[in-house]
């Protein structure tokens, strides 16, 4: 069987970085913690409907509980005020934005994240 140059860098593009895997890690140890799934189902059974398709009104289900500040970025993990239940579509279209940075800006004099409420999220995110 040929072996590979072992001069050559073997590495393949589509492997993501040990740090990209630890922080995700962390994340998921987060979101399969007994706290945060009883405070997401608490949630979505106090807001059933989908809040991004209820602002355009279309009654959608919520399948998810998303923070309006992720956790990476400073936002509270378990304030109620932080949540909001969103649908498949809408969760996927609001964290694809996020990764763009277009829903929260730093502000501030120690760079830190303006809260932004609800009504801010559903104008900048079309969804559905």
């Amino acid at each position: 069987m040929p072996k590979l140059n072992s001069t050559k860098n073997t590495r393949r593009k589509y492997v993501p970085e040990k740090e990209a895997k630890e922080v995700e890690n962390k994340n998921m140890s987060f979101y399969n913690s007994k706290a945060w799934r009883a405070t997401s189902s608490k949630y979505r059974k106090e807001n059933p409907l989908c809040e991004s398709c209820a602002n355009k009104g279309i009654t959608t289900a919520a399948a998810h509980t998303d923070h309006l500040i992720s956790i990476q970025q400073g936002g509270h993990k378990y304030d109620i005020d932080n949540l909001m239940s969103l649908c498949i579509s809408c969760h996927s279209v609001k964290t694809q934005a996020e990764k763009k940075g277009i829903l929260v800006e730093y502000k501030g004099t120690f760079g830190q994240f303006v809260p932004v409420d609800k009504s801010s999220i559903f104008e900048k995110v079309g969804g559905t």
